[in-house]
């Protein structure tokens, strides 16, 4: 019905969409602090030259995993929209 739909796109872009968008950023920043960190535990080398260097493939990586979760959710969305063929 209308209102299972919009009670769903609701809950979606007031709750679901905002989580996930405040988690991904957060597991973005705390991702490279971790990969800091264990650089300079096991003394990988990095000198200052590279740094310009690692900070775009950082983004880079970050660019690629927001397009690849984004795909997942793009293909989730759209399952969920196929009719049931149990039922």
């Amino acid at each position: 019905s209308w209102a299972e739909s919009l009670s769903s796109l609701v809950f979606k872009v007031l709750w679901l969409y905002p989580v996930y968008c405040i988690s991904f950023i957060l597991n973005a920043n705390w991702y490279q602090e971790v990969a800091d960190e264990a650089q300079q535990y096991f003394k990988a080398g990095a000198s200052g030259a590279t740094t310009g260097l690692g900070f775009f493939k950082m983004v880079r990586d970050e660019i690629f995993r927001l397009l690849l979760v984004l795909g997942f959710v793009i293909q989730a969305s759209l399952l969920g929209v196929l009719p049931d063929p149990v039922g």
